[in-house]
């Protein structure tokens, strides 16, 4: 949601604006001037109550996705915000003086001292978070106001929320960096579901087989359980390849993660995903009783030479969460090009897969990519020496902040594109529980032709309605990255086009290899919902990543005190240091090793009673300087 000013403001305005929404409009000296910021029909005298300012009306505007149609739209803010969380240091200085330290119940990025006047009001306040805050840091104390930081845009940002029944509020102060100055005021008026727009509506009419397994999901869950049953139904293809636009040949390589709240319904999808699995299951289940008895003899015999080797043809495809690394390899080589499965509940039950180091991002990706090769060579006769080529389908099932953590090291390195991912959204507070239906006999009945058709087929197939469906995907994607010039957008959207032609052509074959109408705007709708999760979930944080290593590859290695002043104070050195993608721990053994090389040296005289660097805030450069001087020490 994109908002625009009805009439234009001015600095000052915009400055009495906020502390009168925060205060309450109570301080007398500034009752003219936020009077003209909200305009009311009359002046209110000094000894009107401070409540009766509430409500206040603000009319906004909101834009359309398109940027074609400006729709009117009257916020009205209806208390005064209590509890204010600053998710930076520079956001709580300008709130403690704007006379409202009273109010401040946290504050995030801390990046150095306080300004001496207000020291003692902002060490008074919690800090909640070493950077800026998660929403769990935020909403564990309970704020009405939040102010923050619009980083990627650099600028500082005042953002009022006052949480009503069925909407909040936000009043935005746009303040910029360099010279303190408020140059915008944004005021905005969303329901507290809008802090992100909805993800796309699935269609009413589904393909056949779509429709049934969603059959008895509730309304809430049935995009998730419509995603989440790919994987498990492309298990049953075996040597079965479909031509790409590209002209390169795939298997049916799809995994799905999904990202949810705490208590969502996660789970949903884990009764569909067992009837896709009866068939695999059970013919598992009569290998696992021949391995187990091969284990058997093995640990009667001792060291008997007379061992018989492992049982042949023991297909093994639903593997175990916790599977370590060779294991992983030896149930692949011995699934003679079967596609190994799992379904897991938490997505770091893959660290078993890790190994010495982090295998399982690469086996990730290479699951994904044909023509793989992946193994192990081992000296001992009893270790596992294999080179394999990962056939490796799977569901997981994460909470948001998990999944972000989890891929946050490797946000560019592949897995994130190659995964397609589905979401919960959160239900209203107080709802009514979801319903399921029954999954009986007739629900497996109905289901049986399916996996019959997806078990008999092999070979090269070729579905032209699919590979028609991707090009136009392509290009409509390729149109959507032009318009919004979104690079991110534009990567992630490569491997979702492959991964939405995989689910056209698995439709296909498990219809009879017959095409259906609804399969086109099906499978559109599933990879803009692939797309739409992984921009809302990881789109900023891959841009970030993007950026620092375009900016760093620009500039190669930088002499850091190089580039600060003459004289210099320790927030700015965290700040370059920030900049070129170093943490800010490392400030303080920064500045003490500078000292000691007499690269710089403390502004004031050193009375040995300070003994932390933090305290440390103001140096001068003794070497490379830029007036070209090499001060002594």
């Amino acid at each position: 949601m994109y908002m625009k000013f009805k009439n234009m403001m001015t600095a000052g305005t915009c400055l009495v604006l906020s502390a009168a929404l925060l205060a309450g409009c109570g301080a007398s000296a500034s009752e003219s001037a936020s009077s003209e910021a909200v305009a009311p029909e009359e002046t209110a005298s000094p000894e009107v109550a401070e409540d009766s300012y509430y409500p206040v009306s603000v009319d906004t505007y909101t834009v359309s996705s398109d940027g074609a149609t400006w729709t009117p739209v009257t916020t009205e803010y209806t208390a005064e915000p209590q509890r204010v969380v600053a998710n930076n240091q520079g956001t709580a200085n300008l709130l403690i003086r704007l006379g409202l330290a009273d109010k401040l119940v946290g504050v995030a990025a801390v990046y150095g001292p306080a300004p001496e006047d207000v020291a003692e009001q902002f060490n008074a306040v919690p800090v909640i978070a070493e950077g800026y805050a998660s929403k769990e840091a935020v909403l564990g104390v309970d704020p009405d106001f939040v102010a923050g930081r619009k980083a990627s845009q650099q600028v500082n940002s005042l953002q009022l929320k006052v949480n009503r029944a069925e909407q909040v509020n936000n009043l935005q102060l746009t303040v910029d960096r360099g010279n303190q100055q408020v140059n915008s005021l944004q005021l905005t008026g969303n329901r507290a579901d809008e802090d992100y727009p909805d993800p796309p509506e699935m269609p009413k009419k589904l393909p056949k087989l779509v429709e049934l397994l969603i059959s008895r999901t509730p309304e809430i869950y049935k995009p998730a359980v419509a995603h989440a049953i790919f994987p498990p139904l492309a298990t049953h293809l075996w040597k079965t390849r479909f031509r790409y636009i590209d002209n390169v040949e795939h298997e049916a390589r799809l995994m799905t993660l999904l990202l949810a709240g705490t208590g969502a319904g996660k789970s949903s999808v884990n009764r569909p995903i067992d009837f896709i699995m009866e068939d695999i299951r059970l013919r598992d289940a009569e290998n696992l009783k021949r391995e187990k008895a091969w284990k058997d003899e093995m640990l009667r015999k001792g060291a008997n030479k007379d061992k018989r080797k492992r049982p042949e043809n023991l297909i093994i495809q639903e593997i175990d969460a916790d599977m370590t690394n060779p294991a992983f390899v030896m149930r692949t080589a011995e699934a003679q090009e079967h596609f190994l499965y799992t379904s897991l509940n938490e997505l770091d039950q893959f660290d078993a897969l890790k190994g010495s180091g982090s295998q399982q991002f690469r086996i990730m990706c290479l699951a994904a990519d044909p023509g793989n090769k992946y193994g192990q060579t081992r000296v001992g006769t009893m270790s596992v020496t294999e080179r394999v080529t990962i056939r490796f389908n799977w569901n997981a099932s994460t909470t948001i902040q998990k999944g972000q953590r989890y891929f946050s090291r490797v946000l560019t390195d592949g897995p994130i594109s190659r995964i397609n991912f589905c979401t919960i959204p959160e239900r209203e507070i107080g709802e009514d529980m979801p319903v399921y239906g029954t999954y009986d006999e007739s629900y497996r009945e109905a289901l049986r032709p399916y996996i019959e058709n997806l078990n008999k087929v092999t070979g090269l197939i070729e579905c032209k309605e699919a590979f028609q469906l991707a090009l136009k995907l392509k290009d409509e994607n390729a149109e959507f990255a032009r318009l919004s010039q979104d690079r991110t957008f534009e990567n992630l959207s490569f491997r979702a086009n492959v991964i939405a032609y995989l689910k056209a052509c698995v439709l296909y074959v498990a219809n009879g290899c017959k095409w259906e109408p609804e399969i086109d705007e099906f499978i559109r709708w599933s990879e803009q919902y692939d797309l739409y999760c992984k921009m809302r979930f990881f789109g900023d944080m891959i841009a970030k990543e993007n950026f620092m290593a375009e900016k760093s590859s620009k500039r190669g290695p930088q002499n850091l005190l190089q580039i600060l002043p003459d004289s210099f104070t320790a927030a700015q050195l965290l700040a370059i240091r920030l900049e070129h993608g170093l943490d800010a721990k490392g400030t303080d053994m920064m500045i003490r090793q500078w000292l000691h090389r007499n690269y710089i040296r403390r502004a004031y005289q050193y009375t040995g009673k300070r003994d932390s660097c933090d305290s440390c805030d103001s140096f001068e450069k003794l070497k490379y300087r830029h007036d070209g001087m090499v001060i002594k020490s």
